[in-house]
């Protein structure tokens, strides 16, 4: 009987030891993930009110020309290197919008292959944006490429439909390749961010 009760102190003791260890284990995963959390203290808002956009705080942005801003960090940083681009391009009035998706994606293969020396690109993918009540479905797309002054980039392409119908827009992150896993979270967390007025 004696045997039987020292063994079951020993169980629970243990079995208090496993779950220490396993509330420590969840204890530093939480600690590890709010860790890699990005805030973005910066907030854009287009100019007609389409669309917000978070960034940070130690980013700039320049309204490149009109329905399109970039955002990068500041120049003489390393981050200067890193971009994001948001731009609006109008439905082309004679196709409907997944012609329409499929014209600018290859619109945009085409601009790379003129700018680079090699590319490659990665099959395309299904994008869904889902924010402020919308569900939209657009298209996605990964390239790598050397530019024509041998640097290696690495871009990833997104392409969503307007509420409306008869706009789209692209999201872009484009970045020099050792760079471009550095400064992914930033980019994500941007994504995250943006917002479309339904």
């Amino acid at each position: 009987m004696k045997k039987l009760i020292l063994f079951l102190i020993l169980v629970i003791a243990l079995s208090g030891c496993q779950a220490s260890d396993l509330f420590s284990k969840f204890t530093k995963q939480d600690a590890d993930q709010d860790e890699s959390r990005i805030t973005l203290e910066n907030s854009y808002q287009e100019a007609s009110g389409e669309y917000t956009i978070k960034y940070p705080a130690n980013w700039i942005f320049e309204d490149a020309r009109e329905n399109t801003v970039v955002f990068s960090g500041e120049k003489e940083t390393e981050t200067y290197q890193t971009i994001i681009k948001v731009q609006k391009y109008t439905r082309p009035e004679d196709l409907d919008m997944p012609e329409s998706m499929d014209k600018l994606l290859n619109s945009l293969q085409r601009s790379t292959l003129f700018q680079s020396e090699k590319a490659k690109f990665d099959d395309e993918k299904i994008y869904i944006y889902q924010s402020t009540g919308l569900e939209l479905e657009g298209k996605e797309l990964m390239v790598e490429f050397i530019s024509k002054d041998g640097k290696h980039f690495k871009e990833r392409m997104i392409i969503v439909p307007d509420p409306d119908g008869n706009s789209l827009y692209y999201w872009g992150y484009n970045a020099p390749l050792d760079l471009y896993d550095n400064y992914l979270n930033i980019a994500e967390s941007m994504l995250d961010s943006w917002q479309i007025t339904p």
